[in-house]
């Protein structure tokens, strides 16, 4: 006899499967295993970027928010690899002012800030 505590449990493990942020993560880990964790999710962040169709900067930020969260719970990598790489990330690309530009315009610069700290952790 299977309880719904159980099943509801089950379920929720088949969506977080499911989930694009995760799918894209696992997707570079394992075509690219050599590459960090932390270089991985930056990436990832990027990525959840370009798929948001958030209407205000608000949305955005709560989206990157369960990115990480997702990123740093559900994932078997290195926590505090991701986790610092994740913040390291989000406090660089919101360095500029964005209270002058639409959500996309917005978007767009986050995505060129994103590539810039992306490269700059590369290359170092």
């Amino acid at each position: 006899m299977t309880n719904d505590r159980t099943l509801t449990q089950t379920n929720a493990g088949d969506n977080l499967t499911n989930d694009p942020t995760l799918q894209y993560f696992t997707a570079i880990r394992q075509q690219e295993p050599d590459t960090s964790v932390a270089i991985t999710a930056i990436r990832t962040l990027i990525d959840v970027i370009n798929r948001s169709s958030a209407g205000t900067m608000s949305e955005l930020s709560h989206e990157l928010k369960s990115a990480v969260q997702l990123l740093t719970t559900q994932t078997d990598s290195s926590m505090p690899s991701v986790k610092s790489g994740c913040e390291l990330f989000l406090r660089f690309i919101t360095l500029a002012k964005f209270d002058t530009f639409a959500i996309d315009e917005c978007r767009q610069k986050l995505i060129e800030r994103g590539q810039v700290f992306l490269e700059r952790t590369l290359s170092s």
